[in-house]
């Protein structure tokens, strides 16, 4: 369970202390203070351009919903191995980052002395991409008829809440922004969804979101601060956008069975319309990525996560470059996974030493297209990190749990328990198709069903 997400400021965060470091931290705090340093955010990577592109639009009842189908649009690669979308028709206790700046707390009383003996293990969950096309936001607001949101976005999610609350980090990726005026919600080729997707994210049993992607801007510097808020107002801790540069500078730790957890998140560019200031998202830089998490693992992290929003669309494979990438970053001896996103399809896991790359973990909610039935595949992946004898956390094989989105009844299936329900049986030919996808892709990492 996430006990403790640190606050926004870098770098006011460190490891848990054994009991004794801590009664004499707590002396030295209540005689003298302690102030940490704030160390200013590493310059960014120079902005690359994409063109975007998605789906067939439903319009929600009482909104209008703007959307653009650019059947002449053509593919454009980044220089980080992107490519324009092609159009298409809990845990018993858990407390998230809050992404308002933090102020130090007077030093009035002693800190309680806590003996929790660190956890030997660590299960971090990784989702694919949500991304909510108009008809996915009419499902949700279908869903909401009667109850006390707008838009339930947590009954699409429902069938996925076991496997995230019996995670001890789940992490979620949220592609498109919130419409900072949610009278005009919108599809492709500027994305604008409701609010209510924080809430419902929330109640999934997520902790964590990576914002940052190509559809981070589309909104404006109103929508990144609408994402945010929407967001870190549910209790969910977001990386990878900021509303200000201190909050961009801020150490993106979680702290689980007294674990410190580093989680970072880079996009490739912003479809050629980046922020009004470029600390607003977290742009893919090599160098910049691994000076970031060797800071991290400075300031107390003994397991460093990175979401990177890369890659080409719809390619099953991955591209050189992103193997090339991840090796770089893998042989970094401060990163331990990485978790991809924007092919919008599976994509296979790839191995460094004894690290993982999951290249694409694929859509989790989109509506593509039936012509691409592999956009409609996903995954819950788990990934178990336990300490070696060395003192360090090491990774475990990945264990893929199979989703499917239905997009007639606007659900997330989580596909081996659908298909041992008979009440579904009308789509079991649908579920094992996604289920065969899926292993021909991620072969002995999917779960044994």
């Amino acid at each position: 369970m996430v006990e403790h997400v640190s606050g926004r400021l870098r770098p006011p965060f460190s490891p848990r202390p054994a009991p004794t470091v801590l009664l004499v931290a707590t002396v030295l705090f209540v005689i003298g203070g302690v102030r940490g340093a704030i160390e200013p955010p590493l310059r960014r990577n120079p902005t690359v351009v994409e063109a975007a592109a998605l789906d067939p639009p439903l319009a929600p009842v009482g909104a209008t919903v703007t959307t653009t189908t650019d059947p002449t649009s053509t593919s454009s690669v980044a220089p980080t191995g992107g490519v324009a979308d092609a159009p298409s028709s809990e845990r018993a206790t858990t407390s998230t980052t809050s992404t308002t700046p933090a102020t130090e707390p007077a030093a009035t009383a002693p800190a309680t002395v806590e003996s929790t003996v660190p956890a030997a293990s660590i299960t971090i969950a990784a989702t694919g991409e949500i991304l909510p096309h108009p008809s996915i936001v009419e499902h949700a607001r279908r869903f909401g008829q009667g109850g006390p949101r707008r838009y339930d976005f947590g009954a699409i999610f429902a069938e996925l809440r076991p496997s995230l609350e019996a995670a001890d980090l789940a992490i979620c990726h949220l592609e498109v922004p919130v419409a900072p005026d949610e009278s005009r919600l919108s599809g492709y080729p500027v994305f604008g969804i409701p609010a209510d997707v924080g809430a419902g994210i929330a109640d999934t049993g997520w902790d964590r979101c990576s914002t940052a992607s190509n559809h981070s801007n589309d909104k404006g510097t109103a929508g990144i601060v609408a994402t945010i808020e929407a967001l870190d107002g549910a209790g969910v801790g977001v990386v990878g956008t900021a509303r200000s540069p201190e909050e961009a500078a801020a150490a993106p730790f979680s702290t689980i069975g007294g674990v410190v957890v580093a989680h970072f998140s880079y996009t490739w560019g912003f479809n050629g319309a980046p922020p009004e200031a470029s600390w607003m998202t977290d742009v893919i830089d090599l160098d910049r990525i691994r000076a970031e998490a060797s800071r991290a693992r400075r300031e107390g992290a003994e397991i460093v996560i990175v979401s990177l929003h890369w890659g080409v669309e719809y390619d099953l494979h991955g591209t050189d470059h992103q193997r090339q990438l991840a090796t770089e970053l893998l042989r970094s001896p401060d990163i331990d996974l990485l978790i991809g996103h924007g092919p919008h399809v599976i994509q296979p896991v790839l191995e460094v030493g004894d690290e993982y790359a999951l290249l694409s973990v694929g859509n989790l909610v989109a509506n593509q297209g039936r012509a691409r039935p592999h956009t409609y595949d996903g995954m819950v992946a788990t990934v178990t990190f336990a300490r070696g004898s060395d003192g360090r956390f090491h990774a475990a094989p990945p264990v893929i749990a199979p989703t499917w989105y239905d997009s007639g009844a606007g659900v997330v299936r989580a596909v081996d328990s659908a298909l041992r329900d008979p009440s579904l049986s009308a789509l079991h030919g649908e579920l094992q198709a996604s289920r065969d996808r899926t292993a021909a892709i991620v072969g002995p990492y999917i779960s044994p069903g």
